[in-house]
């Protein structure tokens, strides 16, 4: 039914004109429509472009006056889910950018709510401390750690802010250092909602400093002189 073949009709003139309208009887052209009354009202894109309409049809006889009405309300109810769905795709694109990114940081990065509960852990951190569980949200910092961090644990808890801190970590495969900071998460109204632990071994970073440095051993073993026999040994 389209306005330029079939002459005046809701849905065409709908469409042609890009606003709501009712078509009653004897005002569509052709004679057969003249038992009708027809509301039709335009659906447009988030973007604002015509993708279509809708169209609901009855006999004149029996139509209800607040048809036109729930025909613009369903073709609001489908624009305002066309919208809904377009921010949800952003969201998840700029989610998983940002997932992207976080993987791609060499530090270990935790994220805890305030009752210390594991909200996000990227995969190196899950490395480091050998966790297998694909999801780790809702447990408990120190289930995932163990006792024997119970040091590092009172850190978190007793620090509100915390920079460069020196520590050991103990794993599965044995201990290591690392510097810890941890900062507060705080939500838009103002109110503490948890905190950020990033986790960086200290052997990592003093090979960058000597790479960013260029520091370069200036002695070797065959500078060394020396004739004690333990002496020699050792230098074996």
């Amino acid at each position: 039914m389209v306005w330029n073949i079939a002459g005046n009709n809701a849905a065409g003139t709908a469409i042609f004109y890009k606003k709501p309208i009712r078509i009653f009887g004897s005002q569509h052209y052709c004679h057969a429509y003249h038992k009708y009354a027809v509301s039709s009202a335009p659906i447009f894109s988030p973007e604002g472009k015509l993708i279509g309409g809708l169209t609901i049809i009855g006999y004149h006889f029996g139509a209800h006056p607040h048809t036109l009405g729930i025909a613009i309300a369903a073709a609001q109810a489908i624009e305002n889910e066309l919208r809904s769905q377009k921010a949800l795709d952003a969201v998840n694109t700029t989610s998983n950018n940002q997932k992207t990114v976080i993987s791609n940081i060499p530090e270990a990065i935790i994220t805890i709510d305030s009752q210390d509960y594991i909200s996000f852990m990227n995969g190196h951190a899950k490395k480091m401390f050998h966790v297998s569980t694909p999801s780790l949200e809702g447990m408990h910092l120190k289930d995932v750690l163990g006792a024997i961090n119970q040091h590092f644990l009172e850190i978190i808890d007793h620090n509100e802010s915390i920079s460069d801190m020196e520590l050991r970590i103990y794993t599965r495969s044995g201990s290591g250092d690392f510097t810890l900071t941890c900062n507060p998460i705080i939500s838009p109204d103002g109110s503490f909602t948890g905190k950020i632990i990033f986790l960086s071994g200290i052997k990592r970073a003093r090979t960058l400093v000597t790479k960013m440095i260029g520091a370069k051993a200036k002695f070797h073993f065959e500078d060394i002189y020396g004739q004690h026999p333990a002496f020699l040994k050792t230098l074996e």
